[in-house]
């Protein structure tokens, strides 16, 4: 199957949602307290807001099970404008749990742009050193028409991807 960014449908923008800049993006994890940690201390980023759930707004809203409940940390990095983070661990697990493995469809992983190609570099020194593996070094690679990149991929204490990139010769 071939796709296309070139050659968009008619669209009738008067009946679309005008979008503000995407928001966060939830991920089920295992281990609440071992995903934050490893967010904050090894990616940096902050706890914005604690929450749990375990009335019946929420499981209608998320559509869970009558009876489920959970914990959830939202998370943001310093930099503007911050897409973030709600990690979130249901009590118990819903039946319907997201696929494990990466290439199945859903969500593959996250990426985080740096300032820098030589910050790619550091960081995965640094992270290297605390003993988190990565898939593997740091490497070059070309993305169409955004240009090389130097990147960079961990995975997370769930074994979701995380991606640390910087353009060649900082922002595009």
């Amino acid at each position: 199957m071939e796709t296309s960014v070139t050659a968009p449908r008619a669209v009738d923008w008067h009946r679309r949602p005008n979008l503000a800049p995407l928001h966060h993006v939830t991920v089920a994890v295992t281990d609440l307290d071992r995903s934050v940690r490893f967010y904050r201390d090894v990616l940096g980023l902050r706890a914005t807001l604690e929450m749990s759930f375990d009335d019946e707004g929420h499981q209608v809203y998320l559509g869970l099970p009558a009876g489920a409940s959970g914990r959830a940390v939202a998370m943001r990095s310093g930099r503007s404008p911050a897409c973030g983070i709600t990690l979130c661990q249901f009590d118990p697990p819903p039946a319907q749990a997201i696929p494990a493995l990466t290439r199945q469809p859903g969500a593959c992983m996250f990426a985080f742009e740096l300032g820098a190609p030589d910050e790619v570099d550091a960081v995965y020194d640094r992270v290297s050193a605390d003993g988190v593996e990565a898939v593997s070094p740091p490497t070059w690679a070309e993305i169409g028409s955004f240009g090389r990149i130097r990147g960079v991929t961990l995975r997370d204490p769930d074994g979701f991807l995380v991606e640390l990139y910087a353009p060649e010769g900082g922002q595009p």
